[in-house]
């Protein structure tokens, strides 16, 4: 057993006892997995979703089906552990009110240009709300094109056939072209 082992060969590994093959697993998959739940939610958010998903990943490797790719079984765990935790999100904020004397910050100065004041931080953070907007199984399509993964094993993962994930990519990019257009990231300066 080593890298170039199949995930097949992996599994059985690990699920005859061999620690080292979920080692193995977890290193050729933990880029694009943690790549694909930071899309979802950022800094230390993506962190915890990260460990629950290998966490029940190795609770659960015993019920992998071989006929489906593991790569997609793991990114439907992923994605289903980000959904959770959205929706759980969602359900704090409609409780949260702010401290009393603190306010809901400004809107952009509508005076200055974007591209003026805008540094990575903004731009990363004006990208995070464009991808707010797309539905769940969009941001998923997404998320994982980023990471360069097939939209065959994109179609496995969301169970759907490959024209619909193709679908759902064309209508969150152009979703996020128009929210990041509407917020002045894609206008550049004229010289005039």
């Amino acid at each position: 057993m080593n890298s170039d082992s199949t995930d097949k060969e992996l599994i059985d590994a690990y699920l005859a006892g061999a620690d080292e093959a979920f080692a193995l697993l977890y290193n050729r998959y933990k880029r694009q997995v943690y790549g694909y739940l930071k899309s979802f939610a950022p800094g230390a958010d993506a962190d915890d979703l990260f460990q629950q998903t290998w966490i029940r990943v190795s609770k659960k490797l015993h019920r992998y089906h071989c006929e489906q790719k593991f790569q997609a079984w793991l990114f439907r765990l992923a994605r289903n552990i980000a959904l959770d935790h959205l929706r759980a999100v969602k359900r704090k904020s409609r409780y949260e009110i702010l401290p009393a004397g603190e306010q809901a910050p400004d809107a952009i100065d509508d005076r200055e240009e974007p591209w003026q004041a805008m540094n990575d931080e903004e731009m990363r953070a004006q990208l995070a709300r464009a991808l707010a907007q797309l539905s769940p199984n969009q941001r998923a399509v997404f998320a994982m094109r980023q990471k360069n993964v097939s939209f065959k094993i994109i179609a496995e993962e969301q169970g759907c056939p490959i024209g619909t994930v193709l679908m759902r990519m064309h209508y969150a990019m152009k979703k996020v072209r128009t929210a990041l257009q509407r917020d002045g990231v894609d206008e550049e300066p004229r010289d005039e």
